[in-house]
């Protein structure tokens, strides 16, 4: 009888995606809070999601956040808070290296007049939060195997 043992890339993948889970659970926690914050009457809020195929955009996605050309859309949805606040969520794999890819998106983020408010740096791992007016981007990069994957979460107030 042989015994099962899960590859190095199944576990790297669970780590991604608990990462991933972590950081959108984490901007929904914030907007949770600046949108919910208790009243006299509690309310209660309907969210919508809305997925698409894979290989595909939500509808209203900012592509311009989509920094490499060659992207590779592994999921991407759409969250509607209700009173005009909406988060767009997408997941691509890259080609690319995780540290270039992330050194791309810190300089674009800069050179747009984003205000970078976070940036974690891990061996396997890097992220960062961004604001520039009404708007906020969280951004997950994970190294594969080969190439990274790339999570990105934008929300306009």
């Amino acid at each position: 009888m042989e015994i099962y043992q899960q590859p190095q890339a199944q576990n790297s993948n669970k780590i991604v995606f608990t990462i991933i889970v972590l950081v959108v659970v984490g901007l929904l926690a914030v907007i949770g809070f600046k949108l919910f914050r208790p009243s006299s009457e509690p309310q209660r809020v309907q969210l919508q999601t809305e997925y698409v195929l894979e290989g595909e955009l939500v509808t209203n996605f900012p592509v311009y956040l989509i920094l490499d050309e060659e992207a590779k859309i592994v999921s991407s949805y759409k969250i509607d808070y209700g009173d005009n606040l909406e988060q767009f969520t997408t997941t691509f794999d890259s080609d690319k290296s995780m540290v270039s890819l992330f050194n791309q998106y810190k300089n674009y983020f800069q050179n747009t007049h984003w205000i970078i408010s976070n940036e974690i740096v891990r061996e396997t791992s890097r992220s960062l939060y961004a604001l520039q007016g009404g708007a906020e981007a969280s951004l997950v990069i994970i190294a594969q195997e080969q190439g990274s994957q790339v999570t990105i979460s934008f929300v306009a107030k």
